[in-house]
């Protein structure tokens, strides 16, 4: 060493540093190579060793910092001893680091601090400081515990001859930062996994491989000379024998010319992440598992950031099998090991890293939120409040409220509370309608009760001679698939016409006892409008329709009391029934008739009086004749909360039941306590029903059950329910009711083993029947059958014979993917199928739209509907907003907890930009363009496709549809016919996702000649009616509706024949919904709908959730499995 006065500078230092696995008590040290960095000479390694790690403890010291800004002088061995002992307490769990010291003359000596050297840590070289700023830096980014201890070690070597300037943050980021791509190259050198994979290949949509043999079937976005390069670097990857050296040469920085496939394919990972949704998938299972970083942080507010290796392997596990699936556990184990377990173990690191940056941005920008929440709230004082003011004040204290979580006090959340409840009232009184009022008031009076037995007396009293003849029905004693036919639950219905039906369910001229008559043709009900269903004479007003159930819903109900009820007491009968019908047939109807019917059960074995002939053949509901009396939940996403309620008051006679709704937003202690509006109802139990959203119900699960131990595979029972919290947490709470009947709609969203599922199961013990529905019950594969099965309470999914078999399932499936057999395995996956419909039988209903009825007719009779796709491409201006909003909403969706940030919701802000992107703090009033001049500069694409597209289907009824060829619209000529004789009869129904835009949007379109209507959540009972009506009028100008989800509840459109879904929804049950309003009963035209979606968005991304997977769940379904349908499943089933 030499120095400027005689003596020696270090000239350099090189040494890699071992830490072992206590964040308490560091292991010893290990040295692998100490040699000067420029000179080579040996350096004294003995003091380095020497070295005592116990003798400092920082107060963040704990497994997984991140290396960053400390600066302080030391002097001589010793103080480098102090700098060397603070990284390593800060290394994270198994972590190697480079310490490079580069010095130079003087006072401008810096470190630089190179992590990565190790296969768990990246090769970031992090910046040098010097030591002006030090303070401010120090005050801003550490604790201060941390910063006082610093500031001690720095004036205890103020003296020092040596001043080794050394920026150190202690960053908790508690794990290494390989990348993904990195991470995907490691496992790819284990038998090119993960992209042979199946659930990988579903999630990526790389179906074929990284390299194909044919070009076609190459990655999006890849030439074969991409190909070429990758498998290059692949190969040379493969070529190292040492681990750190492959991830030191996988970590490389890009723009090594010599593997320009390394580059290529870490772009290309970086650019597919998102779309690939794995950073969602890991931030929910952190949720569901209650450990994501800000759930911790609130339960721990003395740490600054949580270490991530204390908590993310109760995940592994289950995230192995949802992102690789069966093929990551070989031995049909239950736990994840090797390679596999290595690399998401990098990935869940690489998400934890990303949400404490998003963490740590929230925090910094908190100060600035309560400044623009304080005064916005302030403005509301000074002048006329208005609904502007109001939704701006609105958001900036929900922006609060968010940063406030992660950094505040109780007292300042509430505050934050308190304003958005006093707002959301402002809102209420400045004319927002209360679509879901559901307070006592709306509760029914004891002289409704009266007029409930009266409606009963009346009905029951009728005699009629051809309703009171019975017809006996042999019941079917099939027991396996190859005794049946036609569809599943209608091996007896599909014999009985509808008259028959109903007579074996009690009903008189097929009249349901506390059904309405009529049914409104704008979706008013009694319960809003009696005056709108009373007429003089007996003409029925053309906004009337009779209200009558279809044959296929009457079978339906006598298909689920023949599942449910039996000839003799047997308590181990299966409690429930998979209602799996086709959207669209009616399954909403189908068990408000059931819950009707079990209703009026109740009162006929109360007041002895006749039961239905189904029942008096079928006594026993498992080893009761008498029903209990309990009320009925309906368990749904909070999308379907509103279309539930309106088909109740749409069916249900006014005030016949009570109906309450329970989505969370209120105090489920309030809600379910003695004294709360449940239990204030007049009504008899079983004339009370309760629908709740399924995030009400998972969240109350996790705040009075313990954390759900990890279901990794099916080492662990899945349907093993964990404790209560304590002795009082299920008080007055969901979990401590009964209920007759549990609906649980969009089951196939708790298909998976998990915290969802546990929790539907937990609600399903209480109740006496369970009706499971959804469309799609059988997703991803054999085993979402099993879960399903549970949710019905069929005794064989709750048996260890079940995991067994699973686990010989997955073994034997390897098997034949291991040896490329295409035609076994799909012959392997069929006879699993078929086996798992062997349990179903007799608790399954499945219909479809191409199903027939007794008559050999199709149940819906209409012509089918077609789909037009328009991919519209953005402007530059529109993608730089949406650009800039994406990151924000990024910003909000990592640093949050809540399970609610994956609704729709989250992303309001990004997708209204979408449709008319405005920059960030642009609140005004949307603008008003009175030419086409002025609309276009500040233009929103789909606007102004929608305004054109609608303009050019109102020319004439015949005008041939429009296409769209690399983003741009194409408008055929229009005959010269239909120019000098057009046909204008057509009616045009767009979908609005946001109320808020409607009025824009009706802007454009008046521009180019539209006049247009609409109706959303804001518009009274009567304003809703007159648009329908006017609609319908041939008279009237306007020929185009816009709606929203909200108050489009139960509208029947079938005078349009278009369809433009302006927003997509984001669920196919939703989607349906939209367009059933027109594709329904009369409709006689074929119906076009038109999905118009912005390239480089979320549309096209939302679309394909909102379809899912449904090749597995046609074989479910299929009865004739014979070779012709093992071929249908060997191309579709993957």
């Amino acid at each position: 060493m030499k120095t400027q006065q005689g003596h020696r500078y270090c000239s350099g230092i090189y040494a890699r540093l071992f830490v072992g696995t206590s964040c308490r008590q560091p292991s010893p040290l290990r040295i692998t190579r100490l040699a000067p960095r420029s000179s080579r000479r040996t350096f004294a390694a003995n003091s380095l060793i020497k070295w005592s790690l116990s003798a400092f403890y920082w107060p963040h010291a704990a497994l997984g910092f991140k290396l960053r800004v400390i600066t302080f002088p030391f002097a001589g061995m010793s103080a480098l001893s102090v700098l060397i002992r603070e990284v390593l307490i800060s290394l994270a769990f198994h972590t190697e680091i480079s310490l490079t010291h580069f010095c130079s003359r003087g006072c401008d000596s810096g470190v630089v601090i190179r992590r990565g050297a190790s296969a768990h840590a990246g090769r970031s070289l992090l910046d040098s400081f010097r030591l002006q700023g030090l303070v401010s830096t120090l005050k801003e980014c550490v604790h201060d515990d941390d910063f006082r201890e610093l500031k001690r070690i720095r004036t205890m070597h103020a003296n020092s001859f040596l001043r080794l300037y050394t920026l150190l943050f202690l960053r908790r980021v508690s794990m290494p930062s390989q990348t993904p791509a990195g991470a995907l190259v490691r496992l790819y050198a284990e038998d090119e996994a993960p992209w042979n994979w199946p659930a990988w290949q579903e999630l990526t949509n790389v179906h074929h491989g990284l390299f194909p043999p044919d070009d076609e079937n190459l990655p999006e976005g890849w030439t074969r000379q991409n190909a070429n390069d990758v498998l290059s670097y692949f190969n040379a990857y493969m070529r190292f024998d040492r681990e750190e050296d492959r991830v030191q040469f996988a970590e490389e920085r890009m723009g090594n010319s010599q593997y320009p496939g390394r580059d290529f394919f870490k772009k290309w990972v970086k650019d597919k992440w998102k779309k690939w949704g794995i950073h969602n998938i890991i931030v929910e299972a952190l949720q569901e598992a209650g450990i994501h970083p800000a759930t911790i942080l609130r339960g721990s507010p003395g740490i600054p950031w949580p270490c991530a290796n204390d908590y993310v392997a109760s995940v592994l596990d289950s995230l192995g099998l949802t992102l690789f699936g069966d093929e990551a556990f070989p031995s049909g184990g239950a736990v994840l090991f090797g390679e596999p377990r290595t690399v998401v173990k990098i990935l869940v690191q690489h998400s934890w890293s990303a949400i404490c940056g998003q963490v740590y941005t929230s925090r910094r920008s908190a100060s600035k939120h309560e400044e623009t929440a304080r005064h916005a709230w302030n403005s509301l004082e000074v002048g006329p409040v208005t609904k502007e003011l109001v939704r701006s004040a609105i958001t900036a204290i929900a922006r609060w409220k968010r940063a406030a979580l992660l950094t505040s006090t109780m007292d300042v959340i509430n505050e934050a509370e308190d304003m958005l409840e006093e707002l959301q009232g402002v809102m209420r009184e400045l004319g927002r309608s209360k679509a879901l009022a559901n307070g006592l008031h709306q509760l029914a009076s004891r002289e409704d009760v009266s007029d409930l037995l009266e409606i009963y007396n009346a009905y029951f009293d009728e005699t009629n001679e051809e309703d009171a003849i019975v017809v006996p029905v042999a019941l079917s004693t099939a027991k396996s698939l190859d005794d049946m036919e036609g569809d599943f639950g209608m091996e007896l219905e599909q014999d009985l016409d509808a008259a028959q039906l109903g007579s074996r369910l009690g009903l008189l001229q097929n009249r349901v006892s506390l059904f309405n008559q009529y049914r409104h043709r704008s979706g008013v009900t009694p319960w809003e409008n009696q005056g709108e269903f009373s007429f003089p004479g007996e003409d029925l007003p053309s906004h009337l329709d009779h209200l009558k159930l279809h044959w296929h819903q009457l079978a339906g109900v006598h298909s689920i009391f023949r599942s449910l009820f039996s000839k003799e007491s047997n308590p181990a009968h299966p409690p429930g029934i998979l209602i799996a019908d086709s959207v669209g047939l009616g399954k909403t109807a189908q068990a408000i008739t059931f819950i009707a019917q079990l209703i009026a059960l109740t009162h006929c074995q109360k007041e002895n009086i006749r039961l239905p002939p189904i029942i008096e053949e079928l006594p026993y509901l498992r080893d009761m004749k008498t029903v209990p009396r309990h009320p009925h939940l309906i368990l749904c996403p909070g999308t379907l909360i509103a279309q539930w309620v309106s088909e109740l008051k749409t069916l249900f006679i006014y005030r016949t039941v009570d109906i309450f709704v329970y989505d969370g937003q209120s105090s489920g202690k309030d809600f379910w306590s003695p004294t709360g509006p449940l239990y204030s109802s007049n009504h008899d139990p079983e004339n009370r029903i309760i629908v709740a959203s399924h995030s009400a119900v998972f969240n109350d699960f996790r705040k009075t059950h313990q954390p759900l131990k990890t279901i990794s595979k099916y080492g662990s029972q899945p349907w093993t329910i964990p404790d209560a919290k304590n002795a009082k947490s299920l008080n007055n709470t969901i979990f401590d009711q009964s209920f007759l009947t549990v609906v649980v709609d969009e089951a196939h969203q708790m298909r998976n083993p998990g915290a969802k599922h546990v929790a539907t199961l937990r609600l399903l013990e209480q109740s006496v029947i369970r009706l499971i529905m959804t469309a799609t019950p059988l997703l991803t594969g054999p085993r979402d059958i099993a879960c399903m099965g549970r949710l019905v309470g069929i005794h064989h999914f709750y048996l260890p014979q079940s995991i067994e078999e699973e686990k010989e399932d997955r073994s034997t499936l390897n098997k034949f993917k291991r040896n490329n057999d295409e035609e076994g395995l799909a012959a392997e996956r069929l006879k699993i199928i078929i086996r798992h419909q062997d349990h179903c039988i007799g608790h399954f209903l499945r219909r479809t739209t191409s199903s027939i009825d007794f008559n050999h007719k199709p149940l819906i009779d209409i012509p089918p509907y077609r789909e037009i796709i328009i991919l519209v491409r953005l402007t530059g201006r529109e993608l730089e907003i949406i650009g800039l909003r994406a990151e924000a909403a990024k910003a909000d969706l990592l640093s949050m907890d809540d399970a609610r940030i994956h609704t729709k919701t989250f992303y309001l802000e990004y997708r209204i930009t979408v449709t008319f992107a405005r920059r960030e703090g642009d609140t005004g009033p949307l603008p008003v363009f009175k030419t086409l001049e002025e609309w276009y500069p500040e233009k929103s694409t789909k606007m102004d496709a929608c305004g054109r597209i609608t303009a050019h289907y109102l020319l004439d009824d015949r005008v041939p549809d429009v296409i769209c060829e690399d983003g741009e619209i194409m408008f055929p000529d229009v005959p010269q016919e239909f120019k000098d004789h057009p046909l204008q009869t057509r009616r045009i129904i767009i979908y609005s996702e946001f109320p808020s835009m409607t009025p824009l949007l009706q802007n454009v379109l008046s521009l180019y000649g539209v006049e247009s209507l609409a109706i959303s959540g804001k518009n009274s009972l009567r304003e809703r009616d007159d648009c329908v009506k006017h609609l319908y009028d041939d008279s009237h100008p306007a020929r185009v509706l816009i709606f929203s989800s909200v108050g489009s509840a139960g509208l029947n459109l079938a005078i349009a024949d278009v369809v433009i879904l302006f927003d997509q929804p984001w669920s196919s049950q939703d989607e349906y919904q939209i367009i059933g309003r027109a594709h329904r009963q009369p409709q006689r035209k074929e119906v076009k709908v038109i999905y118009l979606h912005a390239m480089d968005s979320a549309d096209p991304l939302i679309w394909q959730m909102a379809r899912g997977k449904s090749a597995m769940f046609d074989a479910f379904v299929n009865k004739q499995n014979g070779e012709g349908e093992l071929n249908h499943v060997s191309s579709d089933i993957q």
